[in-house]
């Protein structure tokens, strides 16, 4: 009776949770699409080149990487074509990639909250810290660029999922999934490979040691068969290997120790940003971990997110002022006003502006010294919340050149931005927070809603957009199937009050230019340059991932290994 009872209870919290999910990942998936210009992303103009193959206009990319991810996005690409023929190429290639990356991103969500559902954490803590994780910045970044580091995210989650259930029920189709999710995985990139592999040796060791068997050999061959069938493919399509990785002589370096050891304490407060601190391997690991210390994302020049934020407070200095700073509200103006004694630094507006930064700092040190405790503490999440230190290791050695290349430019460091392990940043807060909160959950609530909060701050809300940014943002609204919906969020989040138009028929005079445009591509499928043994793997998994042929064939499910 008693749980009968607690059900009852729990389960309208549960549906409240689910629902307060659903709408942060698709507001956080159209507040992406509406700010951010995907041709504006890191390298885009390298891996167009993917488009430029399947569309037939060059014979090989001459890319290293997996095609399994640019090929899905050009599919979505045809597919938005086909649908509304009129539309630029740039205005086609946002519409893909968003949602390509919202369908991803939204898949690997699934697959933490199984994994979290499965090791006993509560539903409704495991709905609430994803829908943190949707504004969660490095997850903004993996939705904001074209590039196949969002696999990682989407696929380890699963991966995870069907190992742990494998050690609980010993079912083979588990260790089959988990063993198909993999290959993807280890053709995607040469660093997420690496990543991967030492990541889940040290899982398998600590909490799946009864795959460490003999017996167990046959399905470490066929990992490797199929892995191996995925990289000749790859090379087939592309006239490049996993690792023929090249890089561009300005990164025909190698860092040497002191990038390692050195921080400028005081530059950390003064000056917040990558003109101080590209000498320092641990202020750009702390500045870049929660912000886009790069300036390549929300931080751009070239975004809303930066050029038209709100400055929501102001100072007013009171010179020998022995009494503390006060905070004073406007309601009207929606500003803050400080008072106090404050020194001139403060009549700087960017000096104020980088106030985001500091707080992504200090975010971040207090990440990764509660990673450890925690870590320690709760053995069966240990390797998944030191996780972000294998990604920290891995860009490391990779700029010292221990792994037999060179790849770090001295003038500004970006290749050991957090962006290359934001999957493992995003895997160990996940974990840290739920291990938190299954500990005590004393101010859950306030934590997450700070969080929440702390996290669109640093990416520039709240805005005051002019009327022509308004216009722009109105009219890439009306590009879509589902404008009418978006309208609460552009009133709520973006502060837009004028009218909403759905026919972009209407909005020819205000047709938003874009900063970099791209002829149009041909967009079309031919069939000799499909990854077909790729596809076939993703559409395995997605197939035998289906309640109906798990019900169609419940012999194949229920079968337990033998050894």
């Amino acid at each position: 009776m008693k749980n009968i009872l607690y059900k009852q209870i729990i389960k309208p919290y549960e549906i409240i949770a689910k629902i307060v999910f659903f709408i942060a990942i698709y507001s956080s998936s159209f507040i992406l699409y509406l700010a951010h210009d995907i041709t504006l992303s890191p390298d885009f103009e390298k891996y167009i080149n993917y488009f430029d193959f399947y569309a037939g206009n060059i014979d090989q990319t001459g890319l290293e990487q997996g095609n399994l991810y640019f090929f899905t996005v050009y599919l979505f690409s045809v597919a938005t074509k086909s649908i509304y023929e009129l539309y630029s190429f740039n205005e086609i290639i946002n519409i893909a990639v968003f949602l390509a990356n919202g369908l991803f991103f939204l898949y690997g969500c699934f697959g933490y909250i199984k994994l979290l559902t499965i090791r006993n954490f509560k539903l409704v803590n495991t709905y609430l810290i994803m829908s943190i994780v949707c504004f969660m910045p490095p997850t903004l970044e993996l939705r904001m660029t074209m590039k196949p580091e969002i696999l990682a995210f989407t696929f380890l989650g699963w991966v995870l999922y069907y190992l742990t259930k494998f050690s609980a029920d010993n079912k083979k189709h588990n260790l089959f999934l988990s063993i198909l999710i993999l290959v993807i995985l280890l053709n995607t990139k040469i660093s997420i490979s690496f990543m991967v592999v030492v990541f889940l040796a040290f899982e398998i060791v600590l909490n799946h040691k009864n795959l460490i068997k003999k017996s167990n050999i046959k399905y470490l061959l066929l990992l490797v068969l199929l892995a191996l069938s995925v990289m000749f493919e790859s090379n087939n399509l592309n006239g490049s290997y996993l690792h023929e990785t090249e890089h561009a002589e300005n990164y025909n370096n190698q860092a040497n120790l002191d990038f390692f050891k050195t921080i400028q304490t005081q530059d950390l407060i003064n000056n917040p940003n990558r003109y101080f601190h590209s000498e320092s391997f641990i202020a750009i690991t702390l500045f870049d971990t929660f912000s886009d210390f790069f300036l390549i994302y929300w931080n751009s020049e070239y975004t809303e997110l930066n050029t038209e934020r709100k400055q929501f407070f102001s100072i007013n200095k009171v010179p020998n002022s022995e009494i503390p700073v006060k905070i004073r509200f406007d309601k009207t103006e929606k500003t803050f006003t400080l008072t106090g004694d404050f020194d001139t630094r403060w009549d700087d507006p960017n000096y104020i502006d980088e106030t985001r930064m500091r707080f992504a700092f200090i975010i971040s040190g207090i990440f990764y010294l509660l990673l450890i405790p925690i870590g320690i503490i709760r053995k069966k999440s240990r390797v998944l919340m030191f996780s972000p230190f294998i990604g920290l290791v891995t860009v490391s050695v990779s700029a010292l050149g221990i792994f037999g290349t060179n790849n770090f430019d001295p003038l500004v460091a970006d290749s050991v931005k957090t962006y290359y392990y934001s999957f493992f940043i995003i895997i160990g807060f996940i974990f840290l927070f739920s291990e938190i909160l299954s500990i005590t959950e004393f101010g859950k609530k306030i934590i997450l809603l700070l969080l929440l909060l702390l996290f669109i701050f640093i990416v520039g809300f709240p805005f005051d957009y002019s009327q022509e940014t308004m216009e722009d943002l109105v009219y890439k609204n009306s590009l879509l199937p589902i404008c009418e919906l978006n309208t609460p969020i552009l009133k709520n989040f973006f502060n837009i009050t004028s009218e909403t138009i759905c026919n972009e028929k209407k909005l020819s005079d205000i047709r938003f230019i874009p900063i970099q445009q791209f002829n149009f591509i041909n967009l079309e499928v031919q069939a000799k340059r499909i990854p077909y043994l790729s596809l076939l793997i993703s559409i395995t998994i997605i197939i035998l991932n289906s309640k109906y042929i798990q019900s169609r064939y419940p012999k194949f499910y229920s079968k337990e290994s033998k050894y």
